[in-house]
C-alpha cells in the first residue's frame, strides 16, 4: 500500500526551497540589470550568494530523502505526460546543483569571496581566472533562464493537475489526503 502524501519533512524541504528559489529567481533577474553604481546590487548579490550555497547544501539533503523514503505514486496520466513529469523532475534537480556551482564558479573564479550570513565565508581563488569567471557566469545566466521556464512549467502543471483534472497531486505536497478521499478545507 502506497502512502497518501509526503511526509512532513519532504514537504518541508519543498517548500523551503521553493520559496528560496523562486526569490533567487526574481532577485537574480532584477540585480542583473541594476547598473553596477546602485547601492543595493552588491547587497543583494551578497544574499543572493548567501541562499544559492543553501540551497546547494539543501539539494543534497532533499536528494538522499527522495531516494529513501516512500513517495505517493503519481496520478493516472498517459505515459508521455509520466515521462515529461519524471524528466522535469530530474531537470530541477540538477539545475538545483548546477546553479550554486556555477555561481560559486563566477564568484570565487571572479576574485570574490562568498559570505554565508556571517557564519563564515568561502574565500575566492588565491589567483583571479577570468575565463573560468565567465564560464560560470554565462553558464549560470544560461541555467537562470532553464530553471525559469521548469519552475513555470513545474507550478503550471500542479496548477493544472488541481483546477483542471480536479486530482490529488497538489494536495499530497500539501498533505491534504487522507485515505482515498480529498480533503478541500
Amino acid at each position: 500500500m502506497s502512502v497518501k502524501n509526503y511526509n512532513p519533512f519532504a514537504r518541508l524541504l519543498h517548500w523551503l526551497m521553493a520559496v528560496i528559489v523562486a526569490s533567487m529567481i526574481c532577485a537574480g533577474f532584477y540585480m542583473a540589470n541594476l547598473d553596477d553604481e546602485h547601492p543595493m546590487k552588491w547587497d543583494i548579490y551578497i544574499i543572493h550568494m548567501a541562499f544559492g550555497f543553501t540551497v546547494l547544501c539543501l539539494i543534497p539533503i532533499r536528494l538522499l530523502w527522495y531516494l529513501t523514503t516512500e513517495r505517493p505514486d503519481f496520478v493516472s496520466m498517459p505515459g508521455a505526460q509520466r515521462v515529461v513529469a519524471k524528466a522535469t523532475h530530474l531537470l530541477l534537480y540538477a539545475l538545483l546543483f548546477m546553479m550554486p556551482i556555477s555561481g560559486l564558479t563566477m564568484a570565487l573564479a571572479g576574485g570574490s569571496e562568498v559570505w554565508v550570513f556571517g557564519a563564515f565565508t568561502i574565500d575566492a581563488l588565491a589567483v583571479k581566472d577570468e575565463q573560468l569567471a565567465e564560464l560560470g557566469r554565462d553558464f549560470h545566466h544560461l541555467c537562470a533562464w532553464i530553471i525559469a521556464a521548469t519552475v513555470l512549467l513545474h507550478v503550471s502543471a500542479a496548477l493544472r493537475h488541481h483546477f483542471v483534472k480536479k486530482d490529488a497531486t497538489l494536495l499530497k505536497m500539501l498533505g491534504r489526503v487522507r485515505s482515498n478521499r480529498l480533503i478541500t478545507r
